[in-house]
C-alpha cells in the first residue's frame, strides 16, 4: 500500500528493452508503481540467453551446463517469475529492436520487427499490451513481421552484455583451413566429432565449450593469456565468501593501497584455488587476474578434465597456419578455433542522441586495452547524460554484485523511483562531473589490464543505488539511531547481512521510504534459508 502522503504517478508509457534477467525485473518493478510498462523480446521466450537455442546468431547457454544451478533450472525459475507477477501479457516476444531514436513529438520512437520468419498469432496474449493502448500501433492487428514504430515517454534498456561477439584479431586467419567461430555460434559437440578444438578464452564460456566438447572431439585444448580466479572453495561458490563487511573493507583497501590489495587479493584468491586443487603450473592457471578484470570462473569439472588429459592447456595463440595455429610451444596441426572472447553492449540500435558513448574519447579508444570497449557517459551507470528522465540502461556497466539478479532488482527499483519522482537527480554540471570522474576511474584501470566492463565504486554505487530505490537497507544498517537500534533488537540477522551470503532478499526485508516498493514478509526466513540456517 502507497502512503496518503505519497501522489498516484501519472501513466507513462515505458519500452523495456530485453526481457531476460534485468527486463523482466525492470519490468515488474516499473509496473508495480504504476508505470504502463511494455517488454520487447527477440526471442520467443522470456529470460533471454538462459534458454538454449541453435540459431548461430543468437547467444544462448549450452544445451547442457555442467554446474548447478542447470541452465534448464534458470530458465524454468525466470518463467516461473514472469508468470508470479503477472507480467507476461505485457511482453511482445519474437520482436527485434532495429532503432531507438527522438520523434519529432519529443518521445522516443522504437522500430522493432518480428525477429522469427513466421508471423507471431495476434492472438498470443504475450504480444498485447494490457488493453487501453495497443502496441505496434503502426500496424494494429497486421503482420507482424511488418516493421513498426512505436513512440514511449521513456525507455529502460536492459539487452545485455552478451549480444555484440568479440574476436581478437590474429594474425593469418584467413589462410586458416579449418573452422573458426565465435562462441555464441557454438550449439552442439557433435558438430565437432572426431576433430582437433581449440577453444580461446578461460572464462565461463570457454571453460563450459571445453568440457562439453570432451568424449566428442578427439582432442579439446584450452588457449588463454592469464590465469583465472575459480570461484568454489571447500564446495561452496567463492562468492558465497563476498560478505557486505568484506565488500567494505577490501573496497577501502583498495582506494587507500591499490597496489598492495590487489596483492593481498590475489594471492588470497591462489591460496584458496590450491587448497582446493592441485594445480599444474603447466597449466597456466596462475597468477589470477584482478577482479575488475575478471569476475571469476565457475565449473565443477574443468580440472578433472584438465587433470586427466581431456582438456589440454596451451598459451595464447601468436599466429594462425595454414593446418593450426602457432603459440610459445610450437606448431600445433588443430581443425577448429571457438574464441570465447566475450561479448559486448551492442549500442549499434541508437540514433546519435541517444548513444550514450558519444562523445568519443580518443584516448580511451586508441588505447591497445580497450579492445572496442566503448565507454558509456551514464551518470551512476544507468541514466543517459542528456535524457536521464527519459532514457536509463542497465548492464553495460559492472553491478555491484556477483549475482546478477541482485543488480537487476535493486537498480530497476532505483530507476523507477527516479522517474516516479520519488528520487531527485542532481543537477546536470554534478552528473556530468560525476561521469568525469568515473571515466578517470576506468581509464585508471584500463592502463592496467583489459575491462570486460566499465566499473564503478561498488560500495559507494550500491549505497547510492539504496537511497534512490528506498529500501531502508542504509538507514537500518548505518550508523545512526535507526541502525543502531535495529541492531539492538535484530543481532543475529544483523550479522548475517553484514558476514552472510549476500541475497537479494535483503532489498525486501525493511520498511523503506513511502511510496518506495512495500517489505516482503518472507523475507527474513529467506535470508536465514540462503545462509543454510533457520529463524
Amino acid at each position: 500500500m502507497q502512503s496518503d502522503a505519497i501522489k498516484p504517478i501519472e501513466r507513462p508509457r515505458v519500452a523495456v528493452i530485453g526481457l531476460g534477467i534485468a527486463g523482466l525485473a525492470a519490468l515488474k518493478n516499473l509496473r508495480e508503481i504504476g508505470f504502463d510498462a511494455v517488454g520487447f523480446e527477440q526471442d520467443d521466450h522470456v529470460g533471454g540467453l538462459w534458454a538454449w537455442n541453435a540459431r548461430p546468431d543468437r547467444t544462448s547457454v549450452l544445451r547442457e551446463t555442467p554446474i548447478y544451478p542447470s541452465s534448464e533450472d534458470v530458465a524454468s525459475y525466470l518463467q516461473s517469475y514472469a508468470e508470479h507477477f503477472d507480467i507476461l501479457k505485457h511482453a511482445r516476444l519474437g520482436r527485434s529492436i532495429e532503432r531507438i531514436s527522438l520523434a519529432s513529438s519529443g518521445r522516443w520512437a522504437v522500430t522493432h520487427t518480428a525477429a522469427h520468419a513466421d508471423p507471431i498469432s495476434d492472438s498470443d496474449p504475450a504480444s498485447k499490451s494490457n488493453g487501453d493502448t495497443p502496441i505496434g500501433s503502426n500496424s494494429e492487428g497486421g503482420n507482424r513481421t511488418d516493421s513498426q514504430t512505436d513512440e514511449f515517454d521513456r525507455v529502460l534498456v536492459a539487452t545485455g552484455p552478451f549480444c555484440k561477439p568479440q574476436i581478437p584479431n590474429v594474425p593469418g586467419r584467413d589462410a586458416f583451413q579449418g573452422t573458426v567461430i565465435h562462441s555464441q555460434s557454438y550449439k552442439l559437440p557433435e558438430e565437432f566429432a572426431g576433430k582437433r578444438v581449440v577453444v580461446v578464452g578461460i572464462g565461463n564460456t570457454a571453460c563450459d565449450v571445453a568440457v562439453d566438447l570432451c568424449g566428442t572431439a578427439k582432442q579439446v585444448y584450452l588457449s588463454h593469456r592469464s590465469g583465472v580466479r575459480l570461484r568454489w572453495v571447500r564446495g561452496r561458490p567463492a562468492d558465497h565468501l563476498i560478505t557486505r563487511r568484506r565488500t567494505a573493507l577490501a573496497t577501502r583497501l583498495n582506494n587507500l593501497f591499490p597496489a598492495l590489495a590487489a596483492f593481498l587479493i590475489s594471492h588470497l584468491v591462489v591460496w584458496m584455488m590450491k587448497r582446493r586443487h592441485n594445480l599444474d603450473p603447466s597449466w597456466g592457471l596462475t597468477p589470477v587476474p584482478k577482479s575488475i578484470q575478471s569476475g571469476g570462473t565457475l565449473n565443477d569439472h574443468i580440472i578433472d578434465r584438465l587433470t586427466d588429459g581431456a582438456v589440454i592447456s596451451l598459451p595464447g595463440i601468436r599466429k594462425f597456419t595454414p593446418t593450426g595455429i602457432l603459440t610459445d610451444r610450437g606448431e600445433l596441426e588443430v581443425d577448429a578455433v571457438i574464441f570465447a572472447t566475450g561479448s559486448a553492449f551492442d549500442y549499434s540500435i541508437f540514433s546519435e542522441e541517444s548513444d550514450p558513448t558519444k562523445p568519443v574519447r580518443a584516448e580511451w579508444d586508441a588505447h591497445p586495452n580497450a579492445d572496442k570497449l566503448p565507454f558509456p557517459w551514464l551518470y551512476q551507470a544507468h541514466f543517459h547524460l542528456e535524457h536521464p528522465d527519459s532514457l536509463a540502461f542497465i548492464g553495460p556497466c559492472r553491478g555491484f554484485s556477483a549475482a546478477a539478479t541482485s543488480n537487476a532488482d535493486l537498480s530497476s527499483q532505483a530507476i523507477a523511483q527516479v522517474w516516479a519522482g520519488r528520487f531527485a537527480l542532481p543537477p546536470k554540471t554534478e552528473m556530468q562531473r560525476w561521469c568525469e570522474d568515473n571515466y578517470k576511474l576506468n581509464y585508471k584501470l584500463l592502463r592496467d589490464g583489459r575491462l570486460p566492463k566499465t566499473a564503478v565504486d561498488i560500495v559507494r554505487y550500491e549505497r547510492w543505488l539504496n537511497d534512490a530505490a528506498g529500501s531502508g537497507i542504509n538507514e537500518h544498517l548505518g550508523w545512526g539511531w535507526t541502525g543502531w537500534r535495529w541492531w539492538w533488537n535484530n543481532r543475529r540477522l544483523c550479522k548475517l547481512l553484514q558476514d552472510g551470503v549476500c541475497t537479494p532478499h535483503a532489498y525486501r526485508l525493511f520498511d523503506g521510504r513511502p511510496g518506495a516498493r512495500p517489505k516482503w514478509d518472507g523475507a527474513e526466513a529467506a535470508i536465514y534459508e540462503a545462509n543454510g540456517l533457520t529463524r
